[in-house]
């Protein structure tokens, strides 16, 4: 494969880590949920080979032609270019204080790497772990309002 096509080789981009393949493929896996498909059956609708979307959602390989990536995001109904915004820009993106791993991030890769489970269950655990991860920041953002409107009423009297 010409480097020039390679997913992992860009015009001065940096190579996306195997944390960033990780968060793919838990978005991937995910969004197959989401769609009702099994792997095989967005294998299929993707053009792509069973084993080629098993590496992706397991992030047990790092490179992969960009032809591969946006048959990907068609058979996923994502937009052109969203593998590669993942990959290179998102936990920036979300995250602009966080650098390196969470407890989280940690915990997802732990599921998505578990030999003793099924696609499905993976898929299920990892969306369990998600909406926690969601509601907890939004208790956090509550308790946050909360303080600055108890410090901002302390400040005014």
């Amino acid at each position: 494969m010409d480097g020039q096509d390679s997913a992992e080789v860009g015009s001065g981009r940096e190579k996306a880590s195997r944390e960033q393949w990780t968060d793919l493929g838990q978005r991937v896996v995910a969004r197959r949920v989401e769609l009702d498909l099994s792997r095989a059956e967005l294998a299929e609708a993707a053009g792509l080979a069973l084993r080629t979307l098993g590496d992706i959602e397991s992030a047990r390989r790092f490179r992969y032609d960009r032809t591969t990536l946006a048959k990907l995001e068609k058979g996923l109904q994502w937009t052109p270019g969203s593998i590669t915004q993942i990959l290179h820009a998102w936990r920036d993106l979300m995250y602009p204080r966080r650098r390196g791993r969470t407890d989280a991030d940690v915990a997802l890769e732990h599921v998505m790497r578990s030999p003793d489970l099924t696609d499905a269950q993976k898929a299920r655990i990892v969306q369990l772990l998600i909406a926690e991860q969601e509601a907890f920041q939004r208790q956090q953002m509550s308790r946050a309002q909360d303080l600055i409107n108890l410090v901002g009423k302390a400040d005014d009297d």
